[in-house]
């Protein structure tokens, strides 16, 4: 686990035993993405592409303008294409979070100094996980609260991960809460120049990811 390796603490139990919530939270949105996958099926697509070229075959046949029929065709295989790409994409994502989401319940939380980043036109934050020498070890894009952005000195501060820093995880204040998700970002995120004092910020954090107690919160 890299935050062992990097000498920073971890919790002795897993995450979804220390914190029970977080079970009920991926169960809860397991189920959503499930549901979300089922209405991206393409069947209801293919049968309204099959309406579609009838509707197109009778009118061409009554008004003997064959044109209308080929472009009835041509509009159901796109929509039936769409359909198909919509789904895959659907179960694509599900399929990421399921893998995401069973190691973050199966992880302990690890306890990681972070600098947090806005992200041009995106609502959603850069959270860059630190390394002992201040080094970025992991990038992820996340939702990130509002009230816990403006919270953080500089944008600085000590969080807790669960998960595979391959993929990304579950991110949480110390004590569990708030949590939110984090994954590999889809836009390009560079890290920014920091200053003398936001370096001691973090070199300061990353003593406190090393000392961690997590019995405290237990």
């Amino acid at each position: 686990m890299l935050a062992e390796d990097f000498g920073y603490q971890v919790s002795p139990r897993p995450a979804g035993e220390m914190t029970p919530e977080v079970r009920t939270d991926v169960a809860s949105l397991l189920e959503v993405k499930k549901q979300w996958v089922e209405k991206q099926e393409p069947g209801g697509a293919y049968v309204g592409g099959l309406f579609l070229i009838i509707g197109g075959f009778v009118f061409a046949i009554t008004t003997q303008t064959l044109p209308i029929l080929l472009v009835a065709i041509a509009l159901a295989l796109a929509i039936g294409h769409s359909a198909e790409k919509n789904s895959g994409q659907a179960k694509e994502e599900l399929a990421d979070f399921e893998r995401v989401s069973t190691a973050a319940v199966a992880s302990p939380w690890q306890a990681w100094p972070c600098r947090v980043q806005e992200i041009a036109g995106v609502g959603d934050k850069a959270v860059l996980l630190l390394g002992p020498e201040g080094e970025v070890a992991c990038t992820y894009q996340s939702p990130m609260p509002e009230d816990v952005w403006t919270g953080l000195t500089d944008g600085r501060g000590v969080v807790w991960f669960a998960g595979d820093v391959r993929f990304g995880g579950l991110l949480a204040l110390p004590g569990g809460h708030p949590r939110w998700w984090a994954r590999t970002p889809k836009v390009e995120i560079t890290p920014r120049p920091i200053s003398d004092r936001q370096l001691h910020i973090e070199e300061e954090l990353t003593r406190q990811a090393v000392a961690y107690v997590f019995s405290e919160w237990l």
